[in-house]
């Protein structure tokens, strides 16, 4: 069970971040960030919202409306399969979180509040989400664990969030290329769309990750062989942040 021991007077949130779509092939991925008001975590936490998995569409869909609803903001990111193609995902995915926490903060700030939690749903390097949330967020709590979209209501939000943007755009998807399921290499139909897609057109659309090993086991000649690149040095965090007050100011 969660404590929240922050008086409801203080102008504090909470900020959960989640994604959608990272392991699958067809598709882009969602960053979602979300803040929120202690006494409303405890509102959204009775009113059933949880991981997005455990969930169906339709009740996301309902929770979507009361998130808004009560959220001081609220951030979505969309990161293309190209874009996860050309370079390594877990960097990918930590300056998107680097990006949409650092609006969050400033939008925050602008509305006379003060971050003092956020919670990100575990994936990666530790240390390095760790260091971004300090910089960031220097006095806030950082809790960076599996599994926090189940165990944390802001991180469920955020899930919540997340999945609804990449449930609206799969159907986009489906609208232009037909039912290829899931998306998930798991998914025997995804797998049999991207053969015969390849087989008819000659070639893959712009949504599927072209590096996936789906691809390269159901679409050989479309696979693209990830090239290593020397790791480059992480962005100066607080010049970004700077930036991002300097627009809020």
């Amino acid at each position: 069970m969660e404590h929240f021991t922050i008086p409801r007077e203080e102008p504090y949130v909470h900020v959960g971040i989640d994604e959608a779509g990272r392991g699958c092939a067809v598709g882009c991925l969602f960053i979602a960030a979300v803040a929120l008001r202690p006494e409303d975590l405890e509102i959204l936490r009775e009113m059933g919202v949880t991981d997005s998995k455990k969930l169906t569409r339709r009740r996301r869909e309902e929770l979507e409306e009361l998130i808004k609803a009560k959220a001081l903001t609220i951030r979505v990111e969309t990161i293309d399969p190209s874009t996860i193609d050309a370079r390594n995902l877990n960097q990918v995915e930590l300056e998107a979180i680097e990006r949409v926490l650092a609006k969050i903060v400033n939008e925050v700030k602008a509305k006379g509040f003060k971050v003092v939690r956020v919670v990100i749903d575990l994936f990666g390097r530790e240390e390095q989400l760790r260091e971004m949330v300090e910089v960031l967020c220097p006095e806030a709590e950082a809790i960076l664990e599996h599994d926090a979209d189940a165990n944390f209501t802001e991180c469920s939000a955020a899930s919540i969030m997340a999945k609804v943007a990449r449930d609206r755009h799969i159907d986009e998807l489906k609208q232009r290329y037909g039912d290829f399921g899931s998306g998930y290499p798991s998914d025997s139909k995804t797998r049999s769309w991207i053969r015969a897609y390849y087989e008819e057109h000659g070639s893959l659309p712009s949504c599927v990750r072209r590096t996936w090993k789906t691809v390269k086991q159901n679409a050989p000649q479309a696979y693209l062989e990830k090239r290593r690149r020397a790791k480059a040095s992480r962005r100066r965090i607080l010049m970004f942040n700077k930036k991002e007050e300097d627009q809020v100011g």
